[in-house]
């Protein structure tokens, strides 16, 4: 005969046994008769019934180290189950709550009635969420020089390689060098505009500034970063603002 395991509570299904004789139940751990898929089908008052999808829960992503219950997911429907490895932890109030006493990489997923893609979260200590943090301004600062600084009504690269170019240029106009007839300079969407040294000056002085204004705010974020007392004041850090553009 085959059995289907279930959590008595929550009616996730645990697993598919072939037995001769009824497994023995215990206050957590019901079996049924039947063959159902974990991934799809959920035991409802001793009957193996579809789950439902659920879209709404979303998971934070980085939470620190403590002994004290930290909100991990929200968007959950009120009666929802959810397996943390194997542990199974009900919703309240449409929120799964967990103690974060171990450093470490978890997966979350609805469990019984609903399911939902997995959702993962990692526990840390502070000087990791700072590093995390850190690598996060150095990305949105390279994202943000990436794509350029507006002069002119236009988008020019503000890259090193294109700077570099652009004051090598300029130092011979400095030095009494002058600009070719015809000169031009290439913006961002590639177009050939035409530039005389007045204007030549003028790009440089605003990609200079842009460029500092990039470094000056990250350097402000990671200001913020090291001063946080906790991984929660961390990972809350807007490390999207303040950047030119």
């Amino acid at each position: 005969m085959r059995y289907t395991k279930f959590h008595k509570v929550g009616g996730a299904i645990h697993s598919i046994v072939d037995r001769d004789t009824p497994p023995v139940e215990t206050d957590a751990v019901g079996f049924i008769v039947g063959d159902a898929v974990q991934a799809d089908h959920w035991v409802n008052d001793c009957e193996i019934v579809s789950r439902e999808e659920w879209t709404e829960a979303q998971s934070v992503s980085v939470v620190g180290l403590g002994d004290d219950p930290v909100e991990i997911v929200t968007g959950l429907p009120p009666d929802a189950w959810c397996a943390v490895g194997i542990e199974q932890i009900q919703s309240q109030d449409g929120s799964l709550w967990f103690v974060t006493d171990r450093v470490g990489k978890y997966q979350v997923q609805l469990s019984g009635r609903y399911r939902c893609a997995p959702m993962r979260f990692e526990v840390v200590e502070l000087a990791t969420a700072q590093a995390l943090q850190n690598d996060a301004v150095n990305a949105q600062k390279a994202a943000v020089i990436a794509g350029g600084a507006t002069w002119g009504n236009r988008r020019w690269d503000s890259g090193a390689e294109s700077v570099s170019s652009l004051v090598t240029r300029l130092t011979g106009v400095v030095a009494g060098i002058p600009l070719p007839a015809g000169f031009f300079w290439t913006d961002a969407d590639n177009n050939d505009v035409p530039i005389d040294e007045a204007g030549l000056s003028g790009l440089a002085r605003a990609l200079t500034d842009f460029s500092f204004a990039a470094h000056s705010n990250a350097r402000a974020l990671k200001d913020q970063i090291t001063a946080a007392t906790s991984v929660h004041e961390v990972m809350a850090l807007d490390i999207a603002a303040g950047w030119p553009s």
